[in-house]
């Protein structure tokens, strides 16, 4: 059985967020963007989650290919689309008490 840690609404989440929008804004840096937006519980002010940060990166269909392959520079795993159509995503190893 996967135990799953759901934590009290941080208020050091919107920070975290906005560290990690920065180095994705420089990792993608070539990269013509829409949009990078924190979605998902932790985005929520007051509600309880998993300590994980759930980001969108939202780029036009013929930027896919670059944007997957800057992240995958940046030290992000690629993991397809996971089944959704027009979703790639993307998966970074940390918690939000630890920086890589």
């Amino acid at each position: 059985m996967v135990s799953i840690e759901v934590v009290p609404y941080s208020n050091d989440w919107p920070a975290q967020f906005a560290d990690v929008a920065r180095e994705l804004n420089r990792v993608l840096a070539d990269v013509p963007l829409v949009s990078i937006e924190h979605v998902g519980s932790t985005a929520v002010p007051g509600l309880a989650a998993k300590p994980i940060l759930d980001i969108d990166i939202v780029v036009k269909r013929q930027y896919l290919p670059a944007a997957i392959s800057a992240l995958i520079q940046g030290g992000y795993v690629h993991q397809g689309d996971l089944g959704v159509v027009d979703r790639e995503a993307m998966d970074a190893i940390f918690t939000l008490n630890t920086r890589r």
